[in-house]
Order: structure tokens, then C-alpha cells, then sequence
């Protein structure tokens, strides 16, 4: 019986063992189960994050005290929140752990290559390029693509290889048409892409990452001065105007957004509404030069080309600083001169001269003053004279230098196309002249009225006269033919 009962025990205790390892393992598993449901969540919010340039609370979210059994993808949150951070060494150990984890996986990978790219490792720009060809079809591949291209493009211009380097660039250009088609799987780099849209100018695909954006965050004060910008590049300016004035005042109608608001208004449609939300703003920052400058711009733009330059000389009077006076009359000559009124822009040259301190700037409006005079080789002269003089006075004249070498070409363009223009019509008039020439025909203009009876003089010889009365006329018709070629 001693031995049966001890049996039993044994037999009682291994079964609670068994109990008990299994409660064990079903508690571990449990555990494993949360974990991972809290990972899921973290990367969701991270990307989120990440979409929203959130980088700081990005990493927040990432910095798990243990992150033993995160996800690939956790990491590779990680490594793009460093990156963005300016962490590089760290991003590329977070970018390892994904890989590790997910060896095939080609977008950790493109990651990695990216990395090494903006460190310049030449090898990297190579199998970034080759990746691409083997996962086109791959959102961010084709994101990270777009960074490879350019590069090669770059080296193969330093590389004096025109033609190659355009091909790659515009492979990178191709690339960044596929990330954006395939934006929804990439939704971390959305920031990057938009910023790469405004770059390129292609500034529809960038108003729709941007509208997506706003989904997110519908009353990001940066997300709606982007929105601004972009419906202003767009050349939708009311609707930009509405933004802007929803910015102005709920930021408690401060200058410098007034500021801001001016400028997207000066771009709207020339309607009493926009006139009326101008004189609020004057009224409240009368003697602001940008404020000023931007309703007088308006005003030109919508035909009022009088009415701003009056503006102007008020606003002018009303400055207290030479900075204000010179800023605004800066406008005051420059509006002419895009409205193609010499004779104004000149007068107001004339009137503003003591305000226009850089003696850069008065060269160069005198000199634009004879383009639309087409004086063209004078205009030309005053501009070679800008780049010269900027040349000397150091890096703080280069803006005025680029500008003048801009005009310069603008000029030669114009002055070619008016040259041409002349060829074109001294052809068509000399294959005129020579059609009528042809069948027989002429103007009224070359032949002389009193040459006309003399071939109906009863007395003539029918034989010579009629060759005599012809050599008489042509002689004469030739004369201003040859004198207008000659001119």
C-alpha cells in the first residue's frame, strides 16, 4: 500500500509539472501575441508620423525599450526617422536589423543602397540602378531609384557625356513618375516626394500628395502655407487668397502674415472683393513696404497701371526709412517696365533716382528701358557693363550679374527673332514681285498714270514705240524697288 501511495504522489507531482509548463507556455505565448499587437501599433503611428514630417515623435513612438522581437519593418521606420534626423550611422544599424530579418526583402534593401549613396560610395549607385531594374515595379525602390539616377547623371556630366547624362536624367525623372503612382505603399516618403514634385515643377502631382496630407491634418498652419504656394504656382490665386486669409486670421491678423496675405492677393483677380480685403490690409499696416509694393503689383496686373504708380508716390511719401522709399520705388519702375511703357518707366527712373541707391540697379533699368526701345546693341552694352562692374564690386552683386546675363540672352533672342521676322517679309514681298512679274500684273503704285496714253498715240511706229514706252516704264518701277532692298 506504502508503495502504491508513493506511487501516486509521483504521479500527482508530474502532472502538476506538466500543468504547470504549459500555463507557462500559454502565458509566454500570450505575452508574444500583446507584443506583437503593440509592435503593429507603433508602426502604424510612426508612419503616420513620418507622412506629416513628425520626425521627433516619429522616433518617440520607435524607441521601444526592447526591440528584441520588433518586426523588420519597425527597423525600417527606425532608419528612415534617423536618417531624416541626421543620425546616419545609426539609421544604417537600424537598416541592418531589417535586412537581417528580411533578407529578400527589396525595399530594406534599396534602403540600405540609399544610405551608402548619401555617404558616396560610388558602388552603391550602381546596384541602386540594377535593384530598380530587377523590382521596378516596387514603390520605393523606384523612390530610392530616383536619388540613383540623378547621381549618375551628375558624374556622367562631369564626365563631359551630355548625351548620357540626359538619359539618366531623365530615367530619374521616369522613376519619380512610378513612386508617385505607387504613393499609396509608400506613405513614409510622401514629405520626400512632394518635395521632389516642387523641385521638378510639376506642381499637380504635388498638389495632390499635399491634399492627402491635409486629410490627415486638416489645420496644419505648414500644410496649408504649402497648399498656399502651391494653388499660387497653379496660377489659382483666388483660391489660394482664401487659405491665406483663414491663415492671417487665425493667427491673430499679425504682420507678417499680412505680409504673406499681400502677396498671395497681388496674384488674384482684379474684383472688388480682393480690392476691398487690400484696403483692410493697408489700413492696418499702411506704412508697410511689402504691403504697399504687392497692392500696387495687384493693381498693375489688373490693368491699372496708373492708379499703382499714384499708389506708389503716396506710399513712397508717407516712408519714414530709405530702405521702405528705395524698396517701393524699386516697384515703381520696375511695373513700366513689365507693362512695356518706356516712356513711363523712364519718367519714374528719372523721379526716383536719388532713392535708388545701388548704381548696379539704375544701369540695369536704363539698359531695359532701351530693349523696349529696341535698342537693342546699346541695351546689350549697358548689360555686359552690369556683369563687369558686379564682377569687381564681389560676391554681393552676383544676383544683379545673373540677372543682366539672362537679359542679355533674352535681348539676343529678341533681336534675332526681329531680324528674321524682316528677312520673312523682304521674301515674301520680293516672291510677290515676282509673281506679278510672272502673269503680268501691275499695282496701280508702280505703274505711272501719264505713261498710259503714250501707247495709245495714233502717229506711232507700232513696231519700236511700244519697246521704247516699255523700257521708259520699267526703268523707273525699278528705282524704288532696289532703293527699299538697298534700306
Amino acid at each position: 500500500m506504502r508503495i502504491c501511495h508513493s506511487r501516486s504522489l509521483n504521479t500527482m507531482a508530474g502532472l502538476r509539472s506538466v500543468q504547470v509548463a504549459m500555463l507557462l507556455a500559454l502565458a509566454l505565448s500570450m505575452t508574444g501575441c500583446g507584443s506583437d499587437e503593440a509592435f503593429v501599433q507603433k508602426v502604424a503611428d510612426a508612419r503616420k508620423h513620418l507622412q506629416l514630417s513628425e520626425n521627433e515623435e516619429a522616433l518617440g513612438v520607435l524607441n521601444a525599450e526592447d526591440d528584441t522581437d520588433a518586426p523588420a519593418e519597425y527597423h525600417y521606420l527606425k532608419s528612415i526617422t534617423l536618417y531624416r534626423l541626421g543620425r546616419t550611422e545609426a539609421a544604417g544599424s537600424a537598416i541592418a536589423r531589417s535586412i537581417e530579418a528580411a533578407p529578400d526583402n527589396a525595399k530594406y534593401k534599396g534602403m540600405e543602397l540609399l544610405l551608402r549613396l548619401m555617404a558616396r560610395e560610388k558602388e552603391a549607385m550602381d546596384q541602386l540602378l540594377q535593384l530598380n531594374e530587377k523590382y521596378a515595379a516596387v514603390g520605393a525602390v523606384a523612390f530610392f531609384a530616383t536619388y540613383g539616377f540623378h547621381a549618375k547623371a551628375n558624374v556622367l556630366e562631369k564626365a563631359e557625356k551630355p548625351k548620357a547624362a540626359d538619359y539618366h536624367t531623365t530615367r530619374s525623372r521616369q522613376t519619380l513618375d512610378t513612386a508617385m503612382t505607387l504613393r499609396d505603399e509608400i506613405a513614409e516618403f510622401h514629405p520626400d516626394l512632394f518635395r521632389l514634385a516642387m523641385m521638378q515643377m510639376r506642381y499637380e502631382p504635388a498638389r495632390e500628395i499635399l491634399d492627402g496630407l491635409l486629410k490627415l491634418d486638416p489645420e496644419s498652419p505648414s500644410l496649408m502655407m504649402e497648399k498656399v504656394k502651391v494653388l499660387s504656382l497653379l496660377k489659382e490665386g483666388d483660391e489660394a487668397a482664401v487659405i491665406a486669409k483663414v491663415l492671417y486670421e487665425a493667427d491673430g491678423k499679425q504682420e507678417d502674415l499680412g505680409e504673406f496675405y499681400a502677396a498671395v492677393l497681388s496674384q488674384t483677380s482684379g474684383q472688388k472683393e480682393h480690392d476691398d480685403q487690400f484696403k483692410e490690409l493697408l489700413r492696418k499696416f499702411a506704412r508697410n513696404p511689402q504691403v504697399n509694393s504687392k497692392y500696387a503689383v495687384y493693381l498693375a496686373r489688373t490693368a491699372r497701371l496708373a492708379l499703382a504708380e499714384r499708389h506708389l508716390e503716396e506710399a513712397i511719401a508717407k516712408q519714414t526709412s530709405s530702405e521702405g522709399k528705395e524698396a517701393l520705388a524699386f516697384v515703381a519702375v520696375t511695373l513700366p517696365l513689365e507693362g512695356k511703357a518706356a516712356d513711363m518707366a523712364e519718367e519714374r527712373l528719372r523721379q526716383y533716382r536719388p532713392l535708388l541707391r545701388d548704381p548696379l540697379l539704375v544701369e540695369y533699368f536704363e539698359a531695359r528701358i532701351l530693349f523696349l526701345r529696341k535698342q537693342y546693341r546699346e541695351s546689350i552694352t549697358r548689360m555686359m557693363k552690369i556683369v563687369e562692374m558686379a564682377h569687381k564690386q564681389g560676391p554681393g552683386s552676383r544676383v544683379m550679374a545673373t540677372e543682366a546675363l539672362v537679359w542679355i540672352r533674352r535681348i539676343l533672342a529678341d533681336k534675332l527673332i526681329a531680324q528674321q521676322m524682316q528677312k520673312a517679309m523682304e521674301a515674301t514681298k520680293g516672291r510677290q514681285e515676282k509673281l506679278e512679274g510672272a502673269f503680268g500684273v501691275k499695282s496701280e503704285e508702280k505703274t505711272p498714270k501719264e505713261n498710259k496714253p503714250a501707247e495709245k498715240k495714233p502717229d506711232s511706229n507700232t513696231d519700236a514705240k511700244p519697246r521704247e514706252t516699255k523700257t521708259k516704264e520699267s526703268k523707273p518701277a525699278e528705282e524704288p524697288r532696289s532703293a527699299k532692298d538697298s534700306e
